[in-house]
This record gives structure tokens, sequence and C-alpha cells, in this order.
């Protein structure tokens, strides 16, 4: 097989680990349709550039030189850096129409440079070392255009994670980090001249962002990270210390007439059996206080709520004691409890009516009333599990909800709803925030 024929079979396998990606997002958006939509346009155009890089490398598609070939992987940056910025702005629920709008002012940009209507010479400018003439300006255009939608698309989704008060919102759009930090890294080889063959970097950094806008609720960034780096140190670790010890034993047991290096290494194999656990026991330890993480223990929890509210028989202070001890072990800043009161409408349907357990003094709690039938009630009591203030923004779910009841759970500024039952009947809701 030729050269040219592996090149081009390499880089249709490559562009055919586009599809999964595609077909997903196509499947599964989690409440994210049209950043699904504009993300496939992405990871299509992606596939094509592999496509068509493919049948250049293999000799079946003529380019004049490898200059323009790279000109058109520059061209093609700007284009996907684009259809990035609009991703990222209809995943943080911006406004397209500003970058739409600019992407207009790049195209006039590239046909006045093309007609050269401001009359350009061959050299527009120069400091000595360096020099821009007429013929790189295209390329130039296209480069600033990248730099500037990148730079739009990771600002917008730092601004979001600097707005939200949502964990599971701010730890989704971590995510989009090194989705930044792998096009940056693919992309500056192009715009430096020499781009990976097939742009692999680039399929990669647009499964992770596939991965972040299909999965509601990926896992928490920082204990993935605490993890890797755990397991990282205490493999670094054990290997040292193998390594030591072997060295250490073939110095001083060498010189014996019954030296066996498969002895001596199954002594230390044996030993680094038994300090494994505590060595990643206190190498969890040190990430955690690095990564300044805390630990917490349910259980405790627990048995210090159950012993403070077990003889409580006023409600208020019932709300102080429980809202308190909750604030105090999980770290949150806020909490109410509702009690529930369930009725029947005038048309015989079930409702819940929530009312504020309060302080004096405390800021007022307007009583909401939700029906048996609403969305909120069917999470909190059929499916019998809490309600984050998160899905209520982002999950299709929640859509029927009013813009009154949602400002309502605004107000309290909660992230969490936890339903209350006895025997089977929803009696309270704690929200904590």
């Amino acid at each position: 097989m030729s050269v040219e024929n592996l090149n081009l079979i390499l880089h249709l396998i490559l562009a055919a680990l586009y599809l999964p990606l595609l077909i997903n997002l196509i499947q599964r958006h989690a409440g994210q349709e049209t950043a699904a939509m504009l993300l496939s346009g992405y990871v299509l155009a992606g596939m094509f550039l592999a496509v068509a890089e493919g049948l250049w490398r293999g000799g079946r598609l003529y380019i004049a030189s490898q200059q323009i070939a790279n000109d058109f992987q520059i061209y093609g940056a700007l284009a996907l850096a684009f259809l990035l910025t609009l991703t990222v702005s209809s995943f943080t629920r911006r406004s397209l129409r500003v970058w739409l709008g600019i992407s207009v002012f790049w195209i006039l940009g590239f046909i006045a440079i093309a007609l050269n209507i401001f009359r350009f010479g061959e050299v527009i400018w120069t400091n000595g070392n360096f020099s821009l003439t007429f013929q790189r300006l295209l390329p130039a255009w296209a480069m600033l255009g990248w730099l500037v939608f990148i730079m739009a698309a990771l600002f917008s989704a730092r601004s979001a994670f600097a707005r939200s008060r949502q964990p599971l919102l701010r730890n989704r759009l971590n995510y989009w980090t090194p989705v930044f930090l792998l096009i940056a890294l693919n992309d500056a080889l192009i715009l430096g001249g020499i781009p990976l063959p097939g742009n692999p970097i680039r399929l990669a950094a647009a499964g992770l962002a596939t991965f972040i806008v299909i999965t509601h609720d990926p896992p928490d960034l920082v204990e993935v990270a605490r993890r890797v780096m755990t397991y990282i140190i205490t493999t670094l670790v054990i290997v040292v210390f193998y390594v030591a010890g072997f060295s250490a034993s073939q110095t001083v047991f060498k010189a014996l007439p019954s030296y066996s290096p498969l002895l001596v290494g199954a002594g230390i194999a044996l030993l680094l059996s038994f300090i494994f656990t505590p060595l990643l026991s206190l190498v969890r330890r040190w990430v955690n206080v690095w990564l300044n993480i805390r630990e917490f223990h349910p259980s405790r929890t627990l048995h210090a709520y159950s012993e403070q509210i077990s003889n409580i028989l006023d409600m208020q202070r019932l709300a102080n004691v429980a809202v308190g001890l909750i604030i105090e072990a999980m770290d949150i800043s806020r909490g109410f409890l509702f009690l529930v009161d369930s009725e029947l409408t005038s048309d015989a349907q079930k409702a819940y009516r929530l009312r504020a357990v309060r302080n004096q003094g405390e800021r007022q709690i307007k009583i909401i009333t939700l029906t048996s039938d609403h969305p909120v009630v069917k999470q909190l009591t059929q499916e019998g599990r809490p309600l984050l203030q998160y899905d209520l923004d982002l999950l299709p779910a929640f859509r029927s909800v009013s813009s009154a009841e949602r400002e309502w759970f605004n107000h309290l500024e909660a992230e969490v709803y936890l339903p209350i039952y006895s025997k089977r009947e929803w009696i309270g809701m704690l929200a904590l925030g």
C-alpha cells in the first residue's frame, strides 16, 4: 500500500470518528437543542475538513502548494471558532445576534480585502524584521477573527460561571476550559504552519464539547481532578519506593551466595501491598488540602440532626434548629422550611399550598399553590426525588412552569428542594442554597 493511500485511509477513519458525536448530538441534548444543533455544525465542518485533508494528502485533491493548503486550514479554523462561539453563547443562554453581526462584518472584511477596495500596496506594514504583505492579508484577517471568536467563547463561559450560584451549572461550565485549551493547542499549530495531520486534538475537543452539551449532570470536575492526582502521586511514590528498594537490596545482598532478585522483588511487592491503602489515604488527604476540598460525614450529621429535633414541638424553633444544623454541616448559606397543606380545588383536583415557617424580621415569602399535575409536584411526590434549581432552569420537563412560579423559586435563592414525608404524604419541604 502506498503512503498516499495510507494517508487517505487514516484521515477517513479519523473523519468517521466524528459520526458518533453527531448521532449523540441529534439524539440527546438535555434541554440544549440550539447548542446541540450548532455543535452538530461544528462536528460536520470538522469531519468535512478531515476528509478534504485526507483527499489532498492522498493525492485525490489538487492544491497548488503546502502554503495554500495551510491557508485553507486557517479559514476552516476561523469557521469552527465562529460555530464554537455560537454554541457556547447558546449554551449560556446569551443572544446570538451580536456574534452573527460580527460574522457579517468579518465576511465583508474578506470581500473588501479580496477586491482590494482600500488600494493596499504590495507591502502593507513592516518594522524591518517582519512585514505584512497584501498576499498574506487574508490569512492574517482570518487569524484575527479566530482570536476574537475564541476569546469571546471563553469569556462567555467564564462570565456565566462567575454569575451562577448553582454548583452543578458551574461544574458543567468548568468543562469548557479544557475544550478551549485543546482547540487553542490544535489551532496554534495550524496558525504556526505546522498542523498535525487530521487535527486529532480538534476531534478530542469536539468529543468533550459533545459530552458537555448532551450530559445534564457530568461528574464533578474537582472530584475527577482529585482522583487523578491521587492515583498519579500514589503510583509515582510506589515506583520510586520499588526502584529504591530494589537498588538498595542489590547493593546490600548481592554478595550473598543465595541472593535471588526474584525473591527480593517479591518481598518488596509484598511490602508495597501492605502500605498501599494507608499511602492512598494519606495522599488523598494531602490532595484534599491542596484543592481545598471538605469531606462530609452524612452519618454524623444525621445522628446530630435526630438528637436535636426529636423533642421540639414549636415549628419556628424546629425550623431554626433543622435548617441551622444542615447549613453548618453542609457549609451552605441559606435555608427555609416549608409546611405543605393539601386541599381539593373546585374541580376536585388535589393541590398543595407551600407556606414558609419563618421568624419575625425574616423576609416575607408568599404562599404558593401547586396542583398535583404540576411538574415540580410530580418530581417531589410521584418520583420522590429532590428538585434542583439547576434542573428547574434547564430541563425540558419544567418548561411548563409559569414565569410567576419561576420567580417565586428564584426569589428563594435556593439550589435544592428536599421533600419531607409522613406516612407517604408530602407534608413539608426544605429549600437549601
